[in-house]
């Protein structure tokens, strides 16, 4: 006897440009699960620059009222017959399947209203990592919405740091003084403190995290979801098979190696460079407070190397006062060439970033899914069925993976890790988002391999960008995707570049 659940999916990127900002819904028996891959936008997170179409708050505001809104297939203008009348849908219609979650205003004013008495629930905040255009954009999420939880990758207070500070420099990998100032008070404060940052905008948000950078939790994250029980299981590694199986797996992965031989240099560098300031006496009274707070760990890369590394962890960096002394106008300079220093030489900046799959659990149990594409303003997909399902998908691989800023690209060790944790995902994946906007320097070829049940098919690339400054995506990333076919989708800040994906089938439990 079988068991069949219509399952709806509805994942969207964001118009975050120069940032990253992803969500789903996962939508059967009644039951939602929400969850949401990094939440920032390069610049303030409160206003657009004069650059962008749109803010990440504004963003975050139509993510939320997306939410009170429902929708099905036949609304659609130009579902096309062909879809209509697929088994799948005809099945799903049959049992009143619905979406929740569209950037289409003009469907959610002519269908239902989910009526809200409070806070829309949020089940699981991924944060992929530290960088201020991935995160600025948290707190605002978490006031306007009930989290459950936050899960963020393991990394150092200074490994943080560093990365908050990778997110101000430019393409040759100089920090800008603009970018710094601009970092928002409560992205300093997660980076110092995850916890305490947390706490201060919802005590209920749990926070999870390994406890060092040994700890397997770590590598592996999983969130299975489950519309016939109440919730989910968090790190469930082993779903029983039952009838009350989980039909959707959420998985996170952290390359191996950290950049902790930067953080030592880093913390070197810049007590020599506080030194310096030292005999400036126009700055050697507040020198002196810095100098207070950090201990004395050797001039310079080369004496520090020959030196025991053990008080170098005495440097406090979730000091949130110090961490905002330090990128003030006063000693900005130091920051910078203490991060030249220590970074830009070496070249080998190694962020800690979370790597996510999110798609169904079992090959077997989904034996088709209709997966179609939509860009994020209505106007766009008003062409003839021909033309705007030109990316519809019927194949159980609807899979998402999303690479955050994660250094794949960059050494062979690293592809072929991500490779082999990710060969069983990959096979049901139709969507990928490659790390770091599509930059040349974490881009390899190989990135594409292993993608469909056969492990020869295209992924669609998303890649979220917005700034010639960066040169993001390269060049060498979209001609090396369209070469094997894949379709390229670049996001913007402007909302008419927002991509949304719709995925309707049924899930079979034997």
């Amino acid at each position: 006897m079988h068991n069949d659940t219509p399952l709806t999916v509805t994942r969207t990127q964001w118009a975050a440009g120069q940032g990253f900002f992803h969500t789903g819904v996962l939508y059967a028996n009644g039951k939602p699960f929400i969850y949401v891959f990094d939440c920032g936008s390069k610049g303030n997170a409160n206003t657009p620059s004069q650059k962008t179409k749109t803010s990440i708050k504004t963003e975050i505001d139509t993510f939320i009222e997306s939410l009170a809104h429902c929708w099905t297939p036949e609304t659609r203008p130009y579902w096309g017959y062909w879809r209509r009348n697929h088994p799948i849908h005809l099945d799903a219609y049959k049992r009143g399947v619905k979406f929740i979650g569209t950037p289409f205003q003009d469907e959610w004013l002519s269908l239902h209203y989910i009526q809200q008495t409070t806070k829309p629930a949020i089940d699981l905040i991924y944060i992929s990592h530290f960088d201020d255009d991935h995160i600025n954009g948290l707190n605002y999420l978490i006031q306007k919405c009930n989290v459950s939880e936050v899960a963020i990758p393991y990394a150092s207070p200074a490994e943080r740091f560093i990365y908050l500070l990778n997110s101000a420099s430019d393409e040759y990998g100089e920090l800008q003084t603009s970018d710094l100032l601009n970092i928002s008070d409560f992205t300093l404060q997660f980076v110092a403190n995850p916890r305490a940052a947390l706490a201060q905008q919802a005590d209920e948000v749990i926070l999870r995290q390994s406890e060092n950078e040994d700890n397997e939790n770590n590598i592996e994250i999983h969130a299975t979801y489950n519309p016939t029980t109440d919730g989910y299981d968090l790190n469930s590694t082993s779903p029983a098979l039952s009838p009350n199986k989980p039909i959707w797996t959420l998985f996170t992965h952290t390359l191996k190696g950290s950049a902790r031989k930067i953080e030592q240099f880093f913390k070197a560098a810049l007590i020599d460079e506080i030194r310096k300031l030292e005999t400036d006496k126009q700055q050697e009274c507040d020198t002196n407070e810095i100098l207070e707070a950090i201990e004395d760990t050797g001039s310079s890369r080369k004496t520090f190397q020959k030196k025991e590394t053990e008080n170098l962890d005495q440097i406090d960096f979730t000091d949130y006062a110090l961490l905002r002394k330090l990128i003030s106008r006063e000693y900005i300079g130091a920051i910078r060439t203490a991060y030249r220093r220590a970074v830009s030489p070496s070249k080998d900046l190694n962020p800690t970033s979370l790597i996510l799959y999110s798609g169904p659990t079992y090959d077997w149990q989904v034996f088709s899914a209709l997966h179609s594409y939509w860009r994020g303003d209505k106007t766009l997909n008003k062409y003839p069925s021909a033309y705007k399902l030109n990316l519809a998908h019927i194949s159980p691989a609807c899979g998402w993976i999303g690479c955050g800023d994660a250094p794949i690209g960059r050494s062979p060790k690293s592809i072929e890790e991500f490779n082999s944790i990710f060969a069983h995902y990959k096979t049901k994946t139709r969507t990928f988002a490659p790390p770091h906007h599509g930059s040349e320097r974490d881009w390899s070829d190989k990135l594409l391999d292993g993608f469909g049940p056969s492990g020869q098919e295209a992924p669609i690339c998303v890649f979220s960008a917005n700034s010639l400054r960066w040169r993001h995506p390269s060049t060498k990333a979209i001609l090396s995707a369209n070469s094997i076919g894949s379709p390229t989708i670049v996001v913007t800040n402007d909302t008419k570049s927002r991509f949304t994906e719709t995925i309707e089938m049924i899930v079979r439990f034997d």
